[in-house]
């Protein structure tokens, strides 16, 4: 009750919900959402290709051959690049 108490008077008791204001994307959502969609191509794809199997139980399996190796090189090159090209600097100066 006393932080209750304390907040309000604060005015954290009338306090009502700001305007939602919709803001354009930066580039670097755009990058960033063109790598999210890359990842889950590359999973879905490597899935349906049947790369990267891997077998918990009874005994502990994982697949290493050529289309895993695709598959990590994929994954990586994906998750880095909104990190690739000039555009991509997060505006630090020089």
């Amino acid at each position: 009750v006393d932080v209750a108490a304390a907040l309000e008077i604060r005015g954290y008791g009338n306090a009502a919900r700001p305007a939602h204001r919709r803001r354009a994307w930066s580039r670097h959502d755009v990058r960033v959402l063109a790598a999210a969609g890359t990842l889950v191509l590359v999973a879905l794809v490597s899935r349906i290709a049947g790369a990267g199997a891997f077998d918990a139980y009874p005994r502990l399996e994982l697949a290493a051959g050529l289309p895993e190796a695709v598959l990590c090189a994929g994954l990586l090159a994906a998750a880095l690049l909104p990190f690739a090209g000039r555009s991509a600097r997060l505006g630090v100066g020089g």
